[in-house]
């Protein structure tokens, strides 16, 4: 009886043992399945991102205890389907997380992956230091990798990480390598990346036809290959170069086929560089009312910080022409600030062109000796980022030079024969060395002859602005009574000179009516036809709001009476066009005095001019008085 239990309950251990082995069996079968459907699954994942990821997060994978590798796989097709629909914040979060899974046996194209979005993520938030060790770590796990594209897409991205460093020379190799990869496997998906990333590199180093061509040829791929990541991606990187190139409506024309390319996959990231791509171009085009409220846009958006900097920097321009110097102050301020947060970024051309902003701010405000100083000093960085180029290259050449020279003392012990050669090589590259020193001491003092040059200009450009009136070109106050003092004390008893005081009839009901640029309008019209009918010699200058004097040289009463009367038609003869199609026909009203003995300072000649000038006010305007 005891026997017979003990068979029954091995009979029934025996059967639960197979129940189970079946049972597993099943779910690896499972598993494999799974497995080879989510690599098969990176051709949906590109082309429809949101609807693969809806199926991706219908599947129930929790216990990464039963198969590591098959949740790894799960998470880096999520974050890739997150990604390649722009939502950034929820791509972090499957990278993270597969990164915690990550060990030893874990494959390494699933782990190079990893290490290659994590990269991305550090990118984006301006962190290239951080990005750039971890694309090492994934170029390392990429050398145990068969897979071609995982190859090549992580050396692309260290040339492009390279690039934003402007590390332009490293970038360049790592480029090279990317592209043979992609042709030998004749992945169009990859060689479009490659030509993207070419079309980047191009653009930094300011060869912008170039740059439109690569990008134009990655968009053509993408557009044929169906991706709407990539296609939106080189929509905007086109348009952003069309707006370095200065050419402003092609640049705004390509925003908005951004906006429309993202569609269903807008995010706060596709809203932000829509926003900074289309506000900069109407900046730079000088369309800052239209600028303006796409820059507060893009600034209330949370995170990217390093292309935020480039916001306040245009911003500040904008806010100094609307004359805004505080908000100008503080949006340069701002954009130092975040470069003090990025050191990656200092000594770049994107930080020193900050003094060159503070500088554009300084001369709008006619603080012409700050503006100077802060030029100066922007110029002198210009001039100190291109000797440390220069001193660079020399300086990795001579290691290179270094290391092969031990290489070949090395191999001469082994073969005396060789000495010959080495001895040739050496003074090869001695001459080599010689020259590129020569070189560099040109291109330095080519830098500093241009720095010099364009001191020169920024200083006789600040000594026009001192005696110009910004609004009409003319002489300014300053300038006209600074020749009104040398006449005075220097006028000769032989020749004749007189002063007129202009005045613009009804300026304040014209700028009440019909706003200050109707009234500003006017005063450039009054300005062109003083400017034509004034002869070789004389000084037309805009003295402050409504007010114009004419100084005439070597006249006579005639002459004088002649140049009035010309001017009172012509000015009566304009006319500006305001609101709802109305005209407005400027006046003006005119003083004549002439220089006599007693005319020993530029107060009494004033006087008496702006007597005149009242008298033809009093008269009725639009006519002149002596």
């Amino acid at each position: 009886m005891i026997l017979k239990k003990i068979i029954v309950s091995l009979a029934l251990l025996l059967s639960t043992l197979l129940y189970v082995e079946k049972l597993n069996a099943a779910q690896s079968d499972s598993n494999q399945a799974l497995k080879l459907a989510l690599k098969n699954m990176q051709e949906a994942i590109l082309a429809e991102p949101l609807v693969a990821l809806e199926e991706l997060e219908s599947l129930s994978i929790a216990d990464a205890q039963l198969d590591k590798e098959l949740r790894l796989l799960w998470l880096l097709r999520k974050a890739e389907a997150y990604n390649f629909s722009f939502q950034f914040d929820r791509f972090k979060v499957p990278i993270l997380e597969g990164k915690n899974l990550l060990d030893d046996n874990s494959p390494p194209e699933i782990a190079a992956m990893f290490y290659l979005y994590s990269a991305i993520i550090s990118q984006r938030r301006g962190d290239y230091l951080t990005a750039g060790k971890e694309l090492q770590q994934a170029f390392r796990l990429s050398n145990s990798v068969t897979d071609p594209y995982v190859k090549g897409y992580v050396l692309l991205e260290i040339g492009y990480n390279d690039t934003l460093e402007e590390k332009y020379e490293s970038s360049l190799k790592y480029l090279q390598e990317a592209f043979r990869i992609a042709k030998e496997n004749n992945n169009p998906l990859l060689i479009a990346q490659t030509y993207e990333v070419y079309g980047v590199l191009y653009s930094y180093t300011a060869k912008m036809e170039s740059s439109v061509e690569y990008y134009q040829k990655a968009r053509e791929i993408y557009l044929k290959l169906g991706y709407p990541y990539f296609i939106a991606e080189s929509t905007f990187g086109l348009a952003s170069n069309y707006r370095r190139w200065e050419k402003w409506q092609q640049a705004i024309e390509g925003f908005e086929q951004y906006r429309a390319a993202v569609g269903d996959l807008t995010s706060s990231y596709t809203q932000f560089y829509y926003h900074y791509g289309i506000s900069l171009s109407y900046a730079n085009s000088g369309n800052c009312d239209k600028a303006m409220p796409l820059f507060s846009a893009g600034l209330s958006i949370d995170g990217f910080k390093d292309y935020k900097a480039e916001l306040y920097k245009k911003q500040a321009l904008c806010f100094a022409d609307l004359g805004d110097f505080q908000s100008a102050d503080n949006s340069v301020a701002r954009a130092r600030a975040i470069f003090d947060e990025i050191p990656e970024l200092k000594g770049t051309t994107w930080q020193i062109e900050v003094d060159k902003i503070a500088a554009q701010v300084a001369a709008k405000r006619k603080n012409y000796r700050q503006a100077y100083q802060l030029i100066e000093q922007y110029y002198q960085a210009v001039i100190d980022v291109q000797r440390r180029n220069t001193s660079q290259s020399v300086e990795e050449l001579k290691l290179e030079l270094q290391s092969e020279r031990e290489i070949l003392e090395l191999e001469l012990l082994e073969n005396k024969t060789q000495l010959q050669e080495l001895m040739l090589n050496n003074q090869q590259r001695q001459i080599q060395i010689q020259r590129l020193w020569l070189y560099g001491s040109i291109s330095v003092i080519l830098i500093v002859l241009i720095f010099l040059w364009w001191q020169f200009r920024v200083s006789r450009k600040f000594a026009s602005l001192a005696i110009t009136d910004e609004l009409t070109g003319l002489a300014n106050r300053r300038f006209i009574f600074s020749t009104i003092e040398k006449i005075v004390l220097h006028r000769s008893q032989y020749y004749r000179h007189s002063l007129f005081l202009i005045d613009v009839d009804d300026l304040k009901p014209i700028n009440d009516i019909h706003g200050h640029q109707v009234g500003d309008a006017v005063l450039k019209t009054v300005a062109r036809v003083g400017r034509e009918i004034s002869r070789d010699g004389d000084v037309f200058a805009r003295i402050g709001g409504d007010e114009f004097m004419l100084l005439l040289t070597r006249t006579d009463e005639k002459t004088e009476e002649l140049i009035a009367t010309r001017l009172l038609e012509s000015i009566s003869a304009e006319s500006v066009e305001a609101t709802q199609g109305d005209l407005v026909v400027p006046t003006v009203s005119i003083g004549v005095a002439a220089f006599d003995n007693n005319t020993d300072t530029p107060a009494k000649i004033y006087a008496q001019v702006d007597e005149a000038l009242y008298r033809a006010k009093s008269s009725g305007r639009n006519r002149f008085s002596r």
